[in-house]
């Protein structure tokens, strides 16, 4: 049984549905990997959090760690460090600006609060930012910062 090559115009016709399902695609917003959500406050399009693994870097003796950002209702994102305090928390992002507070338990049983507050533009592109411990034994004590999707 012999089968027919396809025809030029054949070709030419599934060559023209491949390129709108890719512009469709683009247009939804997948070239970028789902990366993009829409803004809560109506801004624009944002950095999705949950899309990527983040890395913390900061300068001291535990300089870098892996953050996991989960959606939650009302808008939040649940957060989870692995490596450093192991810390957990809730974010929320502006579409400008991450601000995570945390808490994590130290060795003696008590619990270390703070916050990290990160510029991170709607490309998921951050900047320097800060970390300040509000109680445990680092209270009163800020530093720099930078939040950037993991390599």
């Amino acid at each position: 049984m012999r089968v027919a090559a396809p025809t030029a115009s054949a070709l030419t016709a599934s060559a023209a549905v491949l390129g709108l399902a890719l512009a469709l695609a683009l247009a939804a917003g997948c070239g970028d990997g789902g990366a993009r959500l829409d803004s809560p406050d109506g801004g624009g399009a944002v950095c999705d959090l949950g899309a990527h693994v983040w890395q913390q870097t900061s300068p001291g003796s535990c300089n870098t760690s892996t953050w996991r950002f989960t959606k939650i209702a009302g808008g939040s994102w649940s957060a989870v460090e692995t490596g450093c305090a192991n810390a957990t928390g809730t974010a929320t992002y502006s579409g400008g600006t991450v601000t995570l507070t945390y808490q994590y338990t130290n060795d003696d049983g008590t619990t270390s609060t703070g916050a990290y507050t990160w510029p991170l533009d709607d490309a998921c592109v951050g900047s320097p930012g800060s970390v300040r411990w509000d109680t445990g034994p680092l209270a009163g004590q800020s530093s720099t910062s930078t939040l950037s999707i993991a390599p």
